[in-house]
């Protein structure tokens, strides 16, 4: 089963941006001050199920950038579905009105893969893969693959 690493977040927007590994829950959350990028070494857990789910997957907070903008949360993992391997997430953005915002986005089992660039493509992993999570100022969360 292929991998992705996120080698590096760069948060491109005004407010601090979080990624929490829900399958190592010793190691520290990842904190990415506004525009500033942090190299780390984080894989993306595979997922195949919503009992799984709880300890694998990552989870990135971030407020929206916009004035006013309310807080996102979303959840994000790896999942072959129909012998295709994709980068999957699911989110609040915002929240839902009484959403306790320390439970993290559920497990879908059709979620939308997250893109690999603006233009919204798929982020398919073809075996081992490094990759930069972009956070932007459209408040979008996508995987920018680092070639050779």
């Amino acid at each position: 089963m292929p991998f992705t690493t996120i080698r590096a977040i760069a948060n491109l927007t005004n407010a601090d941006a979080i990624l929490s590994d829900k399958e190592h829950e010793s190691r520290p959350p990842i904190v990415v001050h506004p525009r500033d990028v942090v190299r780390c070494e984080v894989v993306v857990p595979w997922c195949t199920s919503s009992g799984e789910f709880p300890t694998r997957h990552l989870r990135v907070d971030f407020t929206d950038p916009r004035p006013g903008g309310p807080r996102n949360l979303y959840s994000v993992w790896q999942q072959t579905i129909s012998g295709i391997d994709l980068v999957r997430y699911s989110g609040y953005a915002p929240p839902p009105p009484g959403q306790d915002v320390n439970i993290d986005p559920p497990y879908r089992q059709n979620a939308p893969p997250l893109a690999d660039s603006r233009t919204g493509g798929e982020y398919r992993v073809y075996g081992d893969s490094s990759a930069v999570l972009v956070i932007n100022e459209q408040a979008w969360v996508i995987l920018v693959r680092i070639m050779g």
